[in-house]
C-alpha cells in the first residue's frame, strides 16, 4: 500500500482531478504481452 501512496504522489495535480482513468492488468495472451482492461470500480 505504500507504494501505491507514493506513485499517486508522482501523478501531476492537473491529472488528479480527471475523472477519466484508465485501468489494466498486463497479462501474456499467444506468447505476447497484452493489456487486459479492468473496471476499477
Amino acid at each position: 500500500m505504500d507504494n501505491l501512496i507514493k506513485n499517486y504522489e508522482n501523478i501531476p495535480d492537473n491529472l488528479k482531478k480527471e475523472k477519466r482513468w484508465c485501468l489494466y492488468k498486463i497479462i501474456q495472451r499467444d506468447g505476447k504481452n497484452t493489456k487486459l482492461p479492468l473496471m476499477p470500480s
